[in-house]
């Protein structure tokens, strides 16, 4: 498969280089010239403090990889749990910082859900409709807030949705 093998990565997720716009591709030696020419336009120039910054995430220790997935999956599991007690459905992460929830159940379409949670809730939750939902039944719920911070939102989630 090697020959067959197109890698594109980059160091957001993995070492929280969110905004950092460092990554990198790997493919079979007769397609890298065509994949640079594509590269270049998204991705010339990085700045060089983040190459050196995303040049450091590889040299280091890897444990911060294992310490953020292990908080990410405790933040993973108290915001599921809760979609879960609300008969919410939801799309668990396979590696992102966002949980996407069906949210039609409560009667409301996307949009005004997230608007009555900001209302009533003060939850800020966005609708799926900036990411692709053309049917407005999706939110997206970020993970990358503490987990006592998530905890007190999915009880205002609740709160809220129990009295639609």
């Amino acid at each position: 498969m090697f020959e067959r093998t197109i890698t594109l990565n980059g160091f957001s997720k993995a070492y929280c280089m969110t905004g950092w716009r460092v990554g990198y591709f790997a493919a079979p030696k007769n397609l890298i010239t065509h994949l640079s020419e594509l590269h270049h336009g998204f991705a010339i120039c990085a700045p060089a403090v983040s190459q050196h910054a995303a040049l450091a995430a590889l040299k280091g220790s890897q444990t911060c990889v294992e310490d953020l997935k292990k908080i990410m999956d405790e933040r993973c599991q108290i915001l599921c749990n809760g979609l879960s007690e609300l008969s919410i459905p939801f799309s668990e992460p396979q590696g992102g910082y966002y949980v996407y929830a069906d949210v039609s159940s409560t009667g409301l379409n996307a949009s005004d859900f997230c608007l009555k949670l900001l209302e009533y809730g003060q939850v800020i939750v966005y609708p799926g409709t900036l990411y692709g939902d053309h049917c407005d039944r999706f939110v997206r719920f970020s993970l990358t807030q503490p987990s006592d911070k998530i905890s007190d939102a999915v009880n205002r989630i609740k709160k809220v949705v129990s009295s639609l």
